[in-house]
C-alpha cells in the first residue's frame, strides 16, 4: 500500500496520470452505465451530417459550423465510426483531464484527491453518461478557462497550459456559444477579483500583472469570438441555411417561450390567416407549412407575446423560485462541498466572506438573468455553471491551509463514490435493460421504415422519431432517414429534412400529402389535420386508412376526389 502511496506521489502531477484516472472514470461510465442523448436534440444535429439523409449539411445552427464541417468530413470517411458522440467525449475529457490536472499541481496530498475527485464523480460521471451537446459547451468552457487562469497567475506564463485551455475553451465554445458565454460571464467577474487581488499578492509587479491577465484573457475569448465570426461568414455566404436559421430562431422564440393564446390575440390570428385548428397545430410543434406559417406571421406573433423584462415584479417572481430550485439539481450539492471547504480553508477574516459573497452575488445574478431568458432549471444549462462555480471556489481555497492526510481522503472519496450509485443507478445497465429493450423496438420501426424507400412517412411531432433508437455511440445506417419526415421540431426546413421530402415530390407536406400515392401520415389526431388540410388545401380531402403501428396511432393517406 505504501508503495502504491508512494508512486502515485511521484506521479501525480503529470499529465499521463491525470489522464489515466479520467479514462478509469470514463470506462466506469461507460461499461457500467448505459450513456444516452439527454435530449433528441443531439441526435437531429447528427443527422445532418452523418449521412441519415439524403445529403450532408454542416450548418448545425446551434453548433459552429466548423465543427460541422469536421464532422461531415469524419462520416465521409466511414460512417462505421459514432462521430458525433466521439467528438464529444473528446471535449469532455480533455476538459476533466485539464482539470484534474490543475487541481494536482495547486493542492497536495489528500487535499489534491478530495478536490478532483469530488468533482469527477459528480460532474464527469454526469457528462459522460448523459450526453448533451449544450453541457458540453459548458464543461469545456469552465475546464478551459480553469486551466488559462492557472497558466496566467502564475509567477511566470505556463505556455502548454495557456493553449491547451485556449483550445478547449474554443472547443466548447463551438458546441455552444449561449452556454459558453454564461461561463464566460462568471469567470469575468472572478477575474476583476484576481485583479483587485493584484494589489496584496503582487504589489511591485502589479500592472505588469494586470497587463498580463488582460491580455491573455481577452486573447482567450477573442479567439472564440474569431471562430464565431467564421460561422457567421459561412452563413452570410448560403442565402438557403440563411433563410432557414432566420426561421428557426423565431420559431424557437415561439415555441420556447409559448405562443401567445389565441383567445387574447383573436383578431390578430384572423388578420394573419392564423385558424384555430392551425393554432393548435403550430403550437404543438406541427408548424412546418411553409406557405401558411411564414416568417413574417412568426414575427408578428412575437410582437405580442409576453416575455419577462428586469423588473421589481419578475425580482420577486425570481426569489420565489430561488435558490430553492437549486436544491433540486444534483450538482448544487456539489458546490455546496466545495463551498464548505472554501468557507474552512480560505483565507482568514473578512476577505474570505467577500469573496465567497462576490460569487454568490454574481451566481445570483446570471440565474436572474437566466431566469428573464427562460432558460432556467434546466440540467444540461445549470451543470456547467455550477462546475464554473466549483472550480472558482477551488482558486479560493488556500493551498497553504486545506491539508488533509491522505488515508482520511480516500476514505472521504469511497464514502461519496458510494452514496452517488443512488443518483447513478437508474443509469447502471442492469438496471437499464428495458431501456434497452424499448432502443431496439425503436431501432426496429426505423428499420421497417427506412426499407420501404417507395414511401416517405410523414409523422406529427413526439409520435415517432429516429433519436429513441440511438444512443452516443450507436452506428447509424447510411440513408435511415431519408424517408421519413416529422411536421414539425426544429429540423424541419433545414436543406437536409428538405431533400429528404423532394425525393418524394414534397416541399409543403400538408399540401402536397394531397392525393400523393407515395406519402402516408402517421397521426393520433387525424381529424384535426383533416381540418387543417381542408382549411388551407382542399375541402374534399379525406383520410384512408392505410395501416397501424400501435394502438394510439394510425397510418394514414390523404385523398381528395
Amino acid at each position: 500500500m505504501k508503495t502504491i502511496a508512494a508512486w502515485v506521489g511521484r506521479n501525480r502531477e503529470k499529465v499521463w496520470f491525470a489522464a489515466c484516472v479520467n479514462l478509469l472514470m470514463l470506462a466506469f461510465c461507460l461499461i457500467v452505465m448505459r450513456p444516452e442523448f439527454d435530449s433528441n436534440d443531439d441526435f437531429n444535429i447528427a443527422m445532418f451530417v452523418n449521412r441519415a439523409r439524403p445529403i450532408q449539411d454542416p450548418y448545425w445552427l446551434y453548433c459552429n459550423w466548423i465543427l460541422g464541417n469536421v464532422c461531415a468530413f469524419a462520416y465521409r470517411i466511414t460512417n462505421m465510426v459514432p462521430w458525433y458522440g466521439l467528438m464529444q467525449y473528446f471535449g469532455l475529457f480533455a476538459a476533466f483531464t485539464g482539470a484534474f490536472w490543475v487541481i494536482q499541481k495547486i493542492f497536495r496530498g489528500g487535499a489534491a484527491l478530495v478536490l478532483s475527485m469530488t468533482l469527477l464523480n459528480f460532474f464527469a460521471a454526469e457528462s459522460y453518461v448523459n450526453i448533451q451537446f449544450t453541457r458540453t459547451a459548458g464543461v469545456c468552457a469552465a475546464c478551459g478557462l480553469f486551466l488559462v487562469v492557472y497558466a496566467i497567475t502564475r509567477e511566470k506564463i505556463r505556455i502548454l497550459p495557456l493553449l491547451s485551455g485556449i483550445a478547449v475553451t474554443a472547443y466548447g465554445y463551438m458546441y455552444r456559444h449561449l452556454e459558453a458565454d454564461l461561463i464566460f460571464a462568471l469567470f469575468g467577474v472572478f477575474g476583476v477579483y484576481l485583479l483587485l487581488r493584484l494589489k496584496e499578492d503582487a504589489p511591485k509587479q502589479m500592472l505588469q500583472r494586470a497587463a498580463r491577465y488582460l491580455l491573455l484573457f481577452g486573447l482567450t475569448i477573442g479567439i472564440c469570438f474569431g471562430f464565431r465570426l467564421i460561422d457567421r461568414y459561412a452563413y452570410s455566404r448560403s442565402s438557403e441555411s440563411s433563410a432557414y436559421e432566420a426561421i428557426n430562431d423565431a420559431r424557437a422564440t415561439l415555441t420556447d417561450y409559448g405562443f401567445p393564446k389565441y383567445e387574447e390575440h383573436a383578431e390578430l390570428f384572423e388578420s394573419l390567416g392564423i385558424t384555430y385548428s392551425a393554432y393548435k397545430l403550430f403550437s404543438k410543434w406541427n408548424f412546418y407549412d411553409p406557405d401558411v406559417f411564414t416568417l413574417e406571421k412568426m414575427n408578428a406573433l412575437i410582437a405580442v407575446q409576453k416575455r419577462r423584462g428586469a423588473s421589481l415584479e419578475t425580482l420577486k417572481e425570481y426569489f420565489g423560485i430561488y435558490p430553492y430550485k437549486w436544491f433540486e439539481n444534483p450538482m448544487f450539492y456539489c458546490f455546496l462541498v466545495m463551498l464548505v471547504i472554501a468557507l474552512i480553508h480560505g483565507r482568514r477574516g473578512w476577505k474570505r466572506a467577500a469573496e465567497i459573497a462576490l460569487l454568490l452575488l454574481a451566481l445570483t445574478g446570471l440565474y436572474y438573468y437566466m431566469y428573464l431568458q427562460g432558460r432556467f432549471n434546466l440540467p444540461r444549462v445549470d451543470d456547467p455553471v455550477w462546475l464554473a462555480g466549483c472550480l472558482i471556489l477551488v482558486y479560493l481555497v488556500s493551498p497553504e491551509r486545506f491539508v488533509l492526510p491522505v488515508r482520511y481522503a480516500w476514505t472521504m472519496v469511497l464514502i461519496l463514490f458510494v452514496v452517488n450509485q443512488g443518483r447513478w443507478s437508474v443509469f447502471w445497465r442492469h438496471n437499464t435493460v428495458q431501456d434497452e429493450e424499448k432502443r431496439a423496438k425503436a431501432a426496429n420501426f426505423i428499420a421497417q421504415v427506412a426499407s420501404d424507400q417507395e414511401h416517405l412517412y410523414l409523422t406529427k411531432a413526439g409520435l415517432y422519431a429516429i433519436s429513441p433508437g440511438y444512443g452516443p455511440l450507436s452506428l447509424v445506417p447510411i440513408g435511415v432517414a431519408s424517408n421519413m419526415g416529422v411536421l414539425g421540431g426544429w429540423p424541419a426546413g433545414s436543406p437536409a429534412y428538405q431533400a429528404a421530402l423532394a425525393q418524394y415530390g414534397v416541399t409543403n407536406p400538408y399540401r402536397d400529402c394531397i392525393n400523393n400515392e407515395k406519402v402516408y401520415l402517421i397521426d393520433n389526431d387525424i381529424n384535426l389535420t383533416l381540418n387543417y388540410i381542408r382549411e388551407y388545401y382542399d375541402m374534399k380531402a379525406q383520410a384512408v386508412e392505410a395501416g397501424s403501428f400501435d394502438k394510439k396511432n394510425t397510418m394514414y393517406q390523404i385523398v381528395s376526389e
